[in-house]
């Protein structure tokens, strides 16, 4: 197997993995659930890397799912946009409330 192969090889793994944190971010909010996406960041910029360290043209298999993983991203941004637009049209103060609230332990005080 060459290098390029190798190559080709993580970047679809990764792209894989982003596929999967996307997915399953976009289920848990559809099921009303809260989504912890502190992963998917980190996911994203290794398939970057990985995409800016393979030498030539990329092949149009890679392309095409990059292409996908972008749509399913756009898509996600759209589902968090929905859930949380009734807390974006909130006062500053009420919406500073609300994330502290979601964050307190249940020993703490108001």
């Amino acid at each position: 197997m060459s290098h390029r192969e190798t190559i080709d090889i993580d970047v679809a793994q990764e792209i894989d993995k982003v596929a999967s944190v996307v997915a399953t971010a976009r289920r848990l909010l559809a099921q009303g659930k809260l989504v912890d996406l502190s992963a998917l960041e980190e996911k994203v910029r290794c398939v970057c890397e990985a995409i800016r360290s393979r030498p030539g043209e990329q092949p149009e298999q890679l392309q095409d799912a990059m292409l996908a993983a972008i749509s399913d991203l756009d898509r996600l941004a759209e589902d968090l946009r929905q859930r949380f637009a009734g807390i974006l049209q909130e006062p500053e103060e009420a919406a500073a409330a609300r994330v502290v609230a979601a964050y307190r332990k249940p020993t703490d005080k108001a």
